[in-house]
């Protein structure tokens, strides 16, 4: 389509500079009409160059829009590779805790039992005790 409107334009313009020869040369009768077809000239060069600006706005926004997701996509990666790493340093951090955990309730459980052999130990040496006392 811009390649269309481009060819028309041009097309356009040298119509319309051949027809300003032709009006020259007939005399200074047709001078409106001969800068009529000057502006109208000048309209469709401000036309054409509204047009390339538009083409080189347009595409300087695919390539900005192309560059946007490259690098959300790169962005996107790096997320999700970090995120993987810290879920699997909290998997490692709770298998830890649980072992912990584990050896902890093991520790109690023998200090408990410790302790209530201790208590079963003192009992029976006191009232062996109280027995040679008495």
């Amino acid at each position: 389509v811009t390649t269309q409107l481009r060819t028309s334009f041009s097309e356009l313009e040298i119509a319309v500079l051949k027809q300003q020869e032709l009006w020259a040369k007939d005399g200074p009768g047709d001078a409106k009409l001969l800068q009529s077809l000057q502006e109208s000239s000048m309209e469709t060069r401000y036309e054409e160059q509204s047009l390339r600006e538009e083409t080189q706005f347009e595409e300087h926004s695919r390539i900005l829009e192309g560059r946007f997701q490259e690098h959300h996509g790169q962005l996107n990666q790096r997320f999700e590779a970090l995120m993987q790493e810290h879920s699997l340093a909290l998997e490692q951090y709770q298998e830890q805790h649980q072992t912990m955990e584990e050896r902890f309730q093991e520790v109690r459980e023998k200090v408990g039992n410790l302790s209530d052999s201790l208590r079963k130990e003192v009992q029976i040496r006191r009232e062996a005790l109280r027995g040679n006392v008495v």
